[in-house]
């Protein structure tokens, strides 16, 4: 992996990543392990029924964040030319990470809330509240932080919007517009550098990822089914606008190329 970062964050970023990646992989192994024990006690009382249905819940959201940081990491570890703070990555790898974190603390707050134990968590104007206070306990009090990742004050109805968008106009036209210019492409990779190779590569790479996601996993089902339900915007807020804007960023980028090699049409302008 060549970087090129000046950015301490990006260079934090990269360098926690692989330690994130297996941190969200022991916790969706620990979720699963947990439900395969709930299936196998054949429970039946109001408890463990709850309990089995988050442990679902999270199991499958817990997945979805794996397997996108995986593929992520992969095309990190085959990228050709320098990694640079303008990469594309470098937007949606922390979206990944609070989403992984949200959805584990959620998780933790359901446990807490079942077992009747009290926990913080810290709302959008600082306020700290402790949560199943059965001892009366203060919000100074030694007791685990359950407060979720997030910026600003998420909007469910803006996240959606934001969203959609970037699916239904940049992603599905940039999955378009790159199996139209394949025979193009073919013909110009004859007489490119390899400079120029590596580029097109890394950049068609970055479309591959978002093919893959997009006709190989249920991520947006995934998504459709978070925007459509009852959780907080702020669990998702982080990882979807993050997601969108990386669709954004990779259309842009696939926009630029287009033009640079004169693939664009009147008929395909936008």
């Amino acid at each position: 992996m060549n970087l090129h970062l000046k950015r301490s964050c990006n260079k934090n970023l990269i360098g926690s990543f692989p330690s994130a990646l297996r941190e969200i992989e022991r916790n969706y192994n620990g979720i699963r392990n947990d439900l395969i024990k709930e299936f196998d006690g054949h429970t039946s009382d109001d408890e463990d029924k709850a309990g089995i249905g988050f442990f679902k819940k999270y199991f499958s959201s817990m997945y979805e964040a794996w397997l996108l940081a995986q593929n992520v990491w992969i095309a990190l570890e085959q990228r050709r030319t320098p990694i640079v703070d303008t990469n594309a990555f470098l937007i949606l790898m922390p979206g990944i990470c609070s989403y992984a974190s949200n959805r584990l603390r959620e998780m933790k707050r359901v446990a807490k809330q079942i077992a009747n134990e009290p926990f913080t968590i810290e709302k959008s104007g600082g306020q700290v509240d402790v949560v199943g206070n059965i001892l009366k306990q203060g919000a100074s009090s030694n007791l685990e932080d359950l407060s979720y990742m997030y910026k600003g004050r998420p909007d469910k109805l803006q996240i959606r919007q934001k969203v959609i968008s970037s699916i239904n106009r940049d992603m599905q036209q940039l999955l378009i517009d790159r199996v139209r210019g394949d025979a193009a492409i073919s013909k110009l990779k004859a007489a490119w550098t390899t400079d120029e190779l590596n580029e097109f590569y890394d950049l068609d790479d970055e479309v591959k990822l978002l093919w893959h996601i997009y006709r190989k996993t249920n991520l947006f089902d995934h998504i459709q089914e978070c925007l459509d339900g009852d959780d907080p915007p702020e669990i998702y807020q982080m990882f979807f606008c993050a997601l969108a804007d990386f669709i954004d960023v990779v259309a842009a980028e696939y926009w630029k190329f287009k033009v640079k090699y004169n693939l664009s049409t009147n008929k395909e302008a936008r």
